[in-house]
C-alpha cells in the first residue's frame, strides 16, 4: 500500500480480505487503514503480521495492541515502511518478535515511486512501551536512498529478548529503559540515553 494506518478511526477501511499481509505491490499508491483488533485476532493464533506501505506506517490508536495466545507464543509484527514508522500506542506480542523497518529500498520490494521525499523517522511516542517478552525487538533505519537520508530513531522503554536499535546516520534518543535478558546492540550516529547509563540493562 501507499500508507498505512493502524487506528480506531474507520475512515478508508479496507481489511475485509487482510490476511495478516499487506505488501508493497498492493495498491501501491492507496491508503490503508485497519483496526489494531485485525492485527491481534491473527497474532493471537501465533501467526506472524507483516504490514507494508512504500511511503508511511503510522500506529495512531488508544486502544493497546496485546497480543495473547492461549496456546503458545504470539504470532510476529513485522512493520516496513519507504519513509517514516510513527508509532503511538503500547504493543505487547506474548513472546513474538517485533520488527520495526524504515526506509526501505527497492531491495526490500519498496516501489520508490510512491515514497515521498524526505527524512526517514522511527518515531514512538513518550510513555509508549513495548513488550516482546522472550522475542527480539529490532527497530532499523535502513541505508540511504535515492529519495532521502534516514533520520532519528526515539522510544520510550522496552522490554524484550535482544533489542537491537539501527541507524545508519541519525541519532538514538531511548527517554526510558531498555530491558534485555539477552543482548543490546545499539548503532547510530549519536546515542543518547535520556534515562542515564543504567537504564540499559542487558
Amino acid at each position: 500500500s501507499g500508507e498505512a494506518f493502524i487506528s480506531l478511526v474507520d475512515d478508508n477501511l479496507n481489511e475485509e480480505n487482510f490476511d495478516g499481509v499487506t505488501e508493497f505491490t498492493n495498491n501501491p499508491g492507496v491508503t490503508f487503514t485497519i483496526l489494531p483488533e485485525t492485527i491481534t485476532n491473527i497474532t493471537n493464533t501465533g501467526t506472524d503480521v507483516n504490514l507494508q506501505a512504500n511511503n508511511d506506517l503510522i500506529i495512531r490508536s488508544e486502544q493497546q495492541i496485546i497480543t495473547d495466545n492461549p496456546d503458545g507464543d504470539g504470532g510476529s509484527i513485522t512493520l516496513q515502511a519507504g519513509r517514516t514508522i510513527e508509532v503511538d500506542s503500547n504493543i505487547t506480542t506474548d513472546n513474538g518478535n517485533l520488527n520495526i523497518l524504515a526506509n526501505t529500498t527497492a531491495d526490500s520490494g519498496t516501489v520508490g515511486e510512491f515514497r515521498d521525499a524526505g527524512i526517514a523517522e522511527i518515531a514512538i511516542a513518550d510513555g509508549v512501551t513495548f513488550n516482546t517478552g522472550t522475542g527480539n525487538l529490532v527497530l532499523n533505519i535502513g541505508d540511504s536512498t535515492s529519495a532521502s537520508s534516514g533520520g532519528n530513531i526515539t522510544l520510550d522503554s522496552v522490554t524484550a529478548n535482544n533489542v537491537t536499535l539501527a541507524t545508519g546516520s541519525g541519532t538514538i534518543d531511548v527517554a526510558g529503559s531498555i530491558n534485555a535478558t539477552g543482548n543490546v546492540a545499539l548503532t547510530g550516529n549519536e546515542i543518547n540515553l535520556l534515562g542515564g547509563e543504567n537504564s540499559v540493562a542487558g
